[in-house]
């Protein structure tokens, strides 16, 4: 699961990889809702199936994941009851850090290895119950996607069934890229679009009211785009070696269900818009 990946920016045309093994040979679907367009009540629900009006976690802040009650209702936790491993790496939810990993840790998990949640670049990882650790130079999706591969191999190694979570952090926020997407340049610039008469409802009016964008804005916008396609180079590279090694133990691949997601989406200022995920639509 990936962080804010759009889908309307040609995000995927960048992604041969998710391409040849996911939309080419397995099921697309071309539409994902949540009833809050945030990292924590998005991916709280898809831990635990429920909507934001039912978890009551509805943004970033209180009452909290492990507060609410949560962290022991929630998919892994059922699941390993009825004889699943379960694994994950990578961001689960926002604000953990050094000073809280441990308080409590999180439940429902064979194994998982944490990075610290925003710091992309000398990122900070804290393996099952152990200190965290720092990883100097390193942008965090290298780490996850070696991790997570060292995480399949070991629950391949067991007859039991397995559920893995792979959670990189990109491409939100701080743009920093990992793998082949540091020799990477997107040799287009975003998308152009024609402008378009927008209707004179409540939910367009401030669409209405945005000045047009200047030149540094719109260099700016583009160099963001591109910094986008950067980072999800990373996670090509991630798709590609875990297929891989599940076609050598196909196996494993024939009774596995694999999903590509992202938590949420995001406005890519279009419109002369910011890039944010607090409007309207």
């Amino acid at each position: 699961m990936t962080d804010e990946q759009d889908l309307i920016m040609d995000a995927i045309d960048y992604q041969p990889a998710l391409q040849r093994y996911m939309q080419d040979e397995g099921v697309f679907f071309s539409r994902h809702f949540c009833s809050v367009s945030l990292c924590c009540p998005s991916r709280i629900s898809l831990l635990t199936g429920q909507a934001t009006h039912n978890t009551n976690v509805a943004a970033l802040w209180l009452p909290g994941f492990v507060k609410s009650g949560l962290d022991e209702r929630n998919l892994p936790v059922y699941l390993q009851p009825t004889g699943y491993d379960t694994y994950y790496t990578g961001k689960l939810i926002n604000t953990n850090s050094t000073n809280k990993y441990n308080v409590p840790y999180f439940a429902g998990w064979n194994g998982s290895d944490y990075p610290g949640t925003y710091i992309h670049y000398n990122c900070i990882a804290q393996r099952n119950r152990g200190l965290p650790v720092s990883n100097p130079g390193i942008c965090s999706t290298d780490p996850i996607a070696f991790k997570a591969l060292g995480f399949l191999k070991e629950a391949a190694s067991s007859n039991a069934p397995f559920s893995l979570g792979i959670t990189p952090t990109g491409s939100h926020g701080e743009i920093i890229p990992g793998g082949s997407g540091v020799g990477f340049y997107a040799p287009v610039p975003a998308e152009r679009h024609k402008q378009a008469k927008i209707p004179s409802t409540p939910f367009l009016i401030l669409i209405q009211s945005q000045a047009r964008l200047n030149e540094t804005a719109v260099a700016y916008n583009d160099e963001f785009y591109r910094k986008r396609l950067q980072v999800l180079q990373a996670f090509h590279d991630l798709v590609d070696n875990d297929f891989d090694w599940l076609h050598d133990h196909l196996d494993i691949l024939k009774n596995t269900y694999v999903i590509y997601t992202s938590d949420n989406g995001i406005h890519l200022r279009k419109h002369c818009l910011p890039s944010t995920k607090d409007l309207q639509h």
